[in-house]
């Protein structure tokens, strides 16, 4: 999975690549840790598993 962060103004950060599980399917996005940070999880095909990034603070 491939992630550029927007800055807002129409630019945007240098892509990050980050790996998921066996045939990603669909993504969802959202603070799910209540940490008022966005966060990422990968539903992953097989395996019926997912892959969840959490959010970090633009320092």
């Amino acid at each position: 999975m491939s992630v550029l962060l927007g800055y807002g103004n129409g630019v945007f950060t240098n892509q990050m690549t980050y790996v998921t599980g066996t045939s990603p399917s669909s993504v969802a996005v959202g603070d799910f840790n209540r940490d008022n940070r966005l966060d990422i999880i990968v539903a992953n095909g097989v395996g019926e598993s997912a892959s969840v990034y959490l959010g970090y603070p633009n320092e």
